[in-house]
């Protein structure tokens, strides 16, 4: 078990055990609540993961941009998971 200490902006380090163990890199999104006296963690789904699947139509380019990956991530956190974002 690994013991962590919360900063003075409500922050804390995860155990690169952890973070290796779930494939973690940095930007990964967790998604966050509590379970009786305990923190609940979640890694949520990278977004762009999802891109090989899709059948890119003919002649049209993928704009890559910050704006477009927030705008999906939120229509996929709201729409498919079910997930409000609290940013």
């Amino acid at each position: 078990m690994v013991v962590t200490t919360l900063s003075p902006k409500h922050q804390t380090t995860l155990a690169m055990e952890i973070v290796k163990q779930l494939h973690l890199t940095a930007g990964a999104r967790l998604r966050q609540w509590v379970e009786g006296n305990r923190i609940i963690l979640e890694p949520l789904p990278d977004i762009m993961d999802s891109f090989g699947s899709l059948p890119k139509p003919e002649g049209m380019a993928i704009p890559n941009s910050p704006e477009l990956d927030e705008a999906m991530e939120m229509f996929i956190a709201r729409e498919v998971m079910g997930l409000e974002r609290d940013d």
